[in-house]
């Protein structure tokens, strides 16, 4: 009989451990649906160098911690046989690393319906991020738009400045290196600021806020201040001048 496997990957996600216990319950039913036996929930998370293996999902969810979630480098969850490449099983790892995908979902299958079926997948897509880049993907569009600005910026602004006599091969490398310099800083600004912003993995907890839906509600409070104050300014000044 013909064996069906399934692979999908999301390079950043973001979930809770509601979602973690709803991926692992929908993951025990294919299985339960392919084989007709409850399949057994294995779920481990590895932090450093300790690695904890709770005993079914209902030990994870008592005593998975907050502090856990935000520190671990990965989580694996593991139904039914997946030792054997032939018995149905899924297996979702979930990984901070940078060379894997932050999720990465398998699924063995002997019926190709099932093994299609996405209920699974539509779970795990609800916590894709919209940025799938790598890190080192941001980091060659940060400097591409720098050089994009840069350049054009040194032309206009050194054109009309009268440059003391020096050779031009030491212009060359001053502004090699002062390029050098000011991209090193831009990248680095930029993707640390994005990697903490949009993690490749952000494990929560129920009901917990994101890193990103906080600082927005910050930008957005700051804003709207700052246009209160702004129309507050204008209206006095308009007032006062009758």
């Amino acid at each position: 009989m013909a064996e069906y496997q399934l692979s999908r990957k999301w390079k950043r996600w973001q979930g809770s451990t509601d979602d973690v216990t709803q991926i692992a319950r929908k993951s025990a039913d294919l299985v339960k649906a392919e084989t007709g036996q409850e399949a057994p929930v294995r779920i481990s998370e590895t932090r450093a160098s300790l690695q904890t293996i709770f005993d079914g999902l209902d030990d994870f969810v008592k005593n998975v911690s907050i502090a856990d979630l935000h520190s671990l480098s990965r989580l694996i969850i593991a139904v039914g046989d997946t030792v054997s490449p032939t018995a149905p099983s899924v297996t979702v790892v979930m990984s901070r690393s940078e060379a894997e995908p932050a999720v990465e979902m398998r699924s063995n299958s002997g019926n190709r319906d099932l093994a299609e079926r996405s209920e699974l997948t539509e779970l795990i897509d609800r916590g894709r991020r919209w940025l799938q880049l790598t890190d080192q993907s941001i980091s060659v569009i940060a400097w591409l738009v720098l050089s994009f600005l840069i350049f054009p910026m040194s032309y206009y602004f050194l054109s009309g400045v009268n440059l003391p006599d020096i050779h031009p091969l030491v212009l060359i490398v001053a502004f090699a290196f002062i390029y050098g310099i000011a991209a090193l800083v831009w990248i680095a600004v930029i993707t640390k600021t994005i990697a903490w912003l949009i993690p490749s993995l952000e494990l929560l907890g129920s009901g917990e806020v994101s890193k990103w839906k906080q600082t927005w509600k910050l930008v957005v409070a700051g804003v709207g201040a700052v246009a209160v104050a702004v129309i507050s300014a204008i209206v006095g000044r308009v007032l006062g001048g009758k």
